[in-house]
């Protein structure tokens, strides 16, 4: 016969767990989230700001879903290497990925043979943050304004060429787009992110930068060079100076957007939790916080919304990159 300390400790035992059993039957229905460590894609080299946001999102993940979570840099082919990653990756909530409009809009009317679908391959979760895109000039470049820098350009037409983070970026068909506008004939100049282009910027050897506001607030601020415009529906509150294109007179607009992405097939109860977690800690001041500093502004819309947006910009921004004549070199 069992001792009673030996039943006593069967009680306790099965009282300590009521409330795991409790918390079990609340989320009855819902497929666990697969075993291993999760991960979330990031497409680009550690140490830019772009990066940091990931690392505030993997750790919001860590918190809500109580369990480790990583980042991994999947870097190459300008954010498809990571986004096929995810495609083919086990969807059961582990692989995540973030992107830009780059992979997930832009690319579709680049590549005539991409290999995914943006909207049949992935599942958007939520839209992370958005920056606005700038239009910088150099300490070498005498003007003032966008007007000033148009009437400039078409009288000095051997130095009119600008910067973008690479080829085939947002920045990139951005600048394309107004230079349609403007009636310019403007010569990309590519970087492998947007460092070197800053250096050569304040250095006075690079004309003009096109690139998110995000890389140029802190040198703007500094004097180091001049944002002549924004290219939000309104100004971006870290330069408030600085209009946006559509005040300056150009019918010209483009905000970059990171937004996180699961692998077509992941069951929609883990994408709904995987979605409230980001979006909780998104409304959090926290973290909004954290992001404005970054230079971001945090949004958090649902993974339907996004879907839509999405769409949109798949619509608006092709015909620009079909006109624009852009053929990517890989």
């Amino acid at each position: 016969m069992k001792s009673l300390g030996f039943w006593t400790g069967i009680v306790t035992m099965l009282m300590a767990c009521a409330p795991l059993q409790h918390a079990q039957a609340q989320t009855q229905g819902v497929p666990a989230i697969g075993a291993q460590q999760m991960r979330v894609l990031y497409p680009y080299a550690p140490g830019n700001t772009g990066d940091a946001m990931a690392r505030v999102i993997a750790d919001s993940l860590q918190h809500g879903l109580g369990r480790s979570v990583i980042v991994e840099n999947r870097v190459g082919a300008g954010g498809r290497t990571a986004s096929i990653a995810t495609k083919t990756s086990t969807p059961d909530g582990t692989t995540l990925l973030i992107s830009t409009n780059g992979p997930m809009v832009l690319f579709p009317a680049m590549y005539p043979q991409l290999e995914y679908d943006p909207v049949k391959n992935f599942l958007p979760v939520t839209m992370i943050a958005t920056v606005d895109l700038g239009f910088a000039i150099g300490p070498g470049v005498p003007v003032k304004s966008l007007a000033e820098l148009v009437t400039w350009t078409k009288a000095n037409p051997d130095k009119g060429s600008y910067g973008s983070p690479g080829p085939g970026t947002m920045p990139h068909f951005f600048a394309i787009k107004f230079a349609q506008e403007a009636g310019l004939d403007l010569r990309h100049v590519a970087y492998r992110g947007s460092a070197l282009a800053l250096t050569d910027l304040t250095a006075g050897q690079l004309p003009m930068l096109s690139t998110t506001t995000a890389d140029l607030i802190e040198q703007h601020k500094a004097g180091k060079l001049r944002v002549l415009a924004t290219a939000g529906l309104k100004r971006t509150p870290d330069l408030p100076d600085v209009p946006t294109f559509k005040e300056a007179g150009y019918d010209v607009e483009g905000v970059s957007w990171f937004a996180l992405f699961a692998p077509a097939g992941t069951p929609q109860p883990i994408v709904q939790q995987i979605e409230k977690v980001v979006t909780t800690a998104l409304a959090s001041k926290e973290v909004r916080d954290r992001l404005r500093a970054m230079g971001f502004t945090a949004s958090g819309i649902s993974g339907a919304e996004m879907a839509k947006v999405q769409k949109q910009d798949l619509v608006y921004w092709a015909p620009i990159v079909k006109a624009s004549g852009f053929k990517p070199a890989d």
